[in-house]
């Protein structure tokens, strides 16, 4: 755009015109915010360096020795496939579970295996205590021993009994038969759950026994 001059107060010295010089759009110059330009001193590149360093030595945690992992059995969701366990569905869920959860697993884990370690008997007896403690987080509470051995899949009926009787015996638990006239399907009962027992009829409840310092009964269930 052409600039005009101003007048001058001399009339000896002429006007003249001048041309502004114009930038085509490309090639005009770009201001740059100097906080946007990257350090180019020594401490930016030994921190630069450092980093680098960091991420090459930082370690992430390996997973631990497992066994080999088995292909599906059947690609339904549940956790129990065609009567095989699905080990590596449980291991997969692990990465989900809370702290709090994972913490109560590594527990469960310890116990299992120490109740295994001691014997068959007492690995039966363990897991029974563990399934009556699930069903029943009130001690006292009493729950049918047909919803019992629907807990305790794969193991056999006998083993269940056995262990049954060995832990009313060491004062863990009680059986108790159904009232005349109860009606079972409340409690989830069934006529071919109970145990046979010579002198007491049968057995088709149990309970677990309080702890004494509890000072708490059954609590039978109407």
């Amino acid at each position: 755009m052409p600039t005009i001059l101003p007048e001058s107060d001399d009339d000896d010295v002429p006007l003249g015109i001048h041309e502004r010089p114009t930038w085509p759009e490309d090639m005009r110059p770009t201001i740059v915010d100097p906080s946007c330009v990257p350090p180019n001193g020594w401490r930016s590149r030994l921190r630069d360096l450092l980093d680098r360093l960091r991420a090459r030595f930082r370690r992430t945690p390996a997973p631990p020795p497992l066994p080999p992992a088995r292909e599906r059995m059947s690609s339904s969701p549940t956790l129990v496939s065609s009567g095989v366990f699905a080990f590596e569905e449980i291991l997969s869920e692990l990465w989900r579970l809370s702290p709090e959860q994972l913490d109560a697993v590594v527990r469960l884990a310890e116990h299992v295996r120490v109740a295994r370690n001691a014997g068959a008997e007492a690995a039966v007896d363990a897991r029974i205590l563990y399934v009556l403690a699930r069903l029943m987080p009130t001690p006292g509470e009493i729950v049918s021993l047909a919803l019992l051995r629907d807990k305790l899949l794969g193991l056999p009926r006998s083993s269940v009994d056995q262990g049954l009787l060995r832990l009313e015996a060491s004062g863990r638990i009680v059986l108790l038969s159904t009232p005349v006239g109860a009606d079972l399907a409340g409690t989830g009962g069934s006529s071919g759950a109970g145990i046979e027992h010579p002198t007491r009829g049968n057995l088709e409840r149990c309970a677990l026994v309080p702890e004494r310092h509890q000072g708490r009964g059954i609590r039978r269930a109407a």
